[in-house]
Parts: structure tokens; sequence; C-alpha cells
């Protein structure tokens, strides 16, 4: 494969997934088997990502598990406690579950801090990164719950979303950015903007044309 194929081939396939996903949610017809595949998408975009990652796969390691596991941990002790986030439940549609919570929702903490710490990078000042990956990951958020509620993935009790999860959501994201900075100070993957850009795209599209 020429190498400048092979530049590009992670890109397309970030963008042909999201793209996929977008028109096979938008139709009738595949709507429920797609959003059903999003697990799937999520960890294979993960895969993509970590395949592109500049070093040895190891010096990424401890960051992945921290945000893994402590993002799983706070959606636990949100969905049975209602602390910090508020109170919500997790529906069907994010696969396998343990203590209530799908097990890909760690794997997704991961993906966005990785993703947003990544292109953050032209920040020289440390503070200023890791500051930008938790507003980054906040305006997230924001795009994101409308969609995830009508998609089904997850829904709040009364139907209203607290200021609290809003909050929460930039504070753990700015303790996992710098959990980060302490192991990948330089890190810079170039699919991680293709990734994002292909997020905002899909749940975009979405919001703008189911809700």
């Amino acid at each position: 494969m020429p190498a400048l194929s092979k530049k590009f081939l992670p890109h397309f396939l970030i963008i042909l997934l999201h793209i996929v996903g977008v028109a096979g949610t938008l139709l009738p017809l595949t709507s429920e088997l797609v959003v059903a595949l999003t697990p799937v998408n999520l960890i294979v975009s993960t895969g993509i990502l970590l395949a592109c990652h500049p070093g040895a796969l190891r010096s990424v390691l401890p960051p992945l598990l921290f945000c893994v596991l402590v993002g799983f941990g706070v959606e636990v002790l949100g969905v049975h406690t209602g602390f910090p986030f508020g109170r919500y439940a997790y529906g069907p549609v994010l696969g396998w579950k343990l203590l209530e919570v799908p097990l890909v929702i760690g794997v997704n903490w991961f993906l966005l801090i990785y993703a947003f710490f990544s292109i953050g990078n032209f920040f020289k000042k440390p503070a200023f990164r890791i500051l930008f990956t938790a507003l980054a990951m906040l305006l997230m958020d924001l795009l994101i719950e409308p969609v995830a509620i009508h998609l089904g993935y997850w829904s709040w009790a009364g139907g209203d979303i607290p200021i609290q999860n809003y909050l929460s959501w930039f504070v753990i994201s700015l303790v996992m950015a710098l959990v980060m900075h302490r192991h990948q100070p330089k890190l810079m993957n170039p699919v991680s903007v293709t990734l994002i850009l292909s997020q905002i795209l899909y749940f975009s599209a979405i919001f703008f044309t189911k809700i």
C-alpha cells in the first residue's frame, strides 16, 4: 500500500464509520440496528485511534486504565446514588452492562479525553491544554445529551438535565486531562481531529433532523 494511502486510511475509516452511522440512524428501516451498533463504533474508533498513537502503546496504558476505570466507576456511582451527575438510568442501546452501566462507557471517557487532549497540543502551556480539554468535553456533552436521550442511550429522572451533570462532567474531565498530561505531555495524534469532527457531524445531524 502506498505510504500516502496508508496515512489517510485511518481518517477514511473514521469518516466512513460516522457517515454510515448518520445515514443508518436517519433511515427508519435501519435506525434501530445502527443505533444498537453504537458500542461497536466506539470500540473500533478507539482501536483506530490507538493504532495511530505516536510512540509505544504501553506509554498510553496508564491514562487509558485510569480514564476507563474512573469513568466507569463514577457512572456506577451516579446511577446508584445520583452523585455526582444527578439521577439517571441507562437504556439497552449501549450494550452489555455491569452494575447497570454499559461496559463501553469507560472506553468512551478515554476516547474523548485522549482526542481532545491531542487536539489541544497547540497550547504551549500545560494548564491551558488541560483546561481546553475539560471545556471541550463540557461542550461535547452539551451536544451529546439531547441526542443521547432521544436515541435511548440514557434518561434523566423527571426529564430535565441537572446543572450538576455539566459541572461534574467538567471536573472529572479536568482530572482525567491532568492524568493524560502526566503520562502523555506531548501527545499529538492527527486522527483525533478527524474523530471529533466526525462525532460532531453525527450528533449535529441527528439533532437537527430528529429533535
